[in-house]
């Protein structure tokens, strides 16, 4: 694989990153849709890959950024599919909790209600086709390790 054909590999894997995290953005700030934990951990596997691309198509280590994205993406593919089980009830949820913070205080203090709860791992609240989100993930972070896992062999 060429200089110019590894360039156009980074610029489409950091563009597609980015998009990805721009529609999530849109999706938490326009449409006020809280993401989960896991969401927000998907999210910054999307982040450190863009941001991998960049640098490899920035610097002269191609190599080495490429050797990270192949790291990247397995580890990535590993918690969209740890989300989707938790989604699919396989795995329990541990995203969801409360606060134990006593109520008239809590309303004296912050006149909020009195239970602070994070949005639940398990509830598939954006579909698309009937999956969750998550498992397209899943299915973009595994095809993408094994596209670069094919083009390995080549000299970067």
């Amino acid at each position: 694989m060429n200089i110019r054909n590894v360039n156009r590999l980074f610029v489409v894997v950091a563009s597609f990153c980015s998009i990805a995290l721009l529609i999530s953005l849109l999706a938490q700030f326009a449409f006020h849709h809280r993401p989960c934990f896991l969401c927000n951990v998907q999210r910054g596997c999307y982040f450190a890959i863009a941001v991998a691309a960049v640098c490899g198509y920035l610097l002269q280590v191609k190599k080495n950024f490429f050797r990270l994205l192949l790291g990247l993406l397995p580890v990535s593919a590993i918690v969209s599919a740890f989300h989707l089980f938790v989604q699919y009830g396989m795995i329990k949820d541990f995203c969801t909790r409360h606060s134990s913070i006593k109520a008239d205080v809590f309303d004296l203090i912050l006149s909020q209600p009195t239970m602070s709860v994070l949005p639940s791992c398990a509830i598939k609240s954006w579909t698309l086709l009937g999956q969750p989100l998550s498992f397209y993930n899943l299915m973009i972070f595994a095809g993408g390790a094994l596209f670069l896992f094919s083009k390995r062999a080549v000299d970067v």
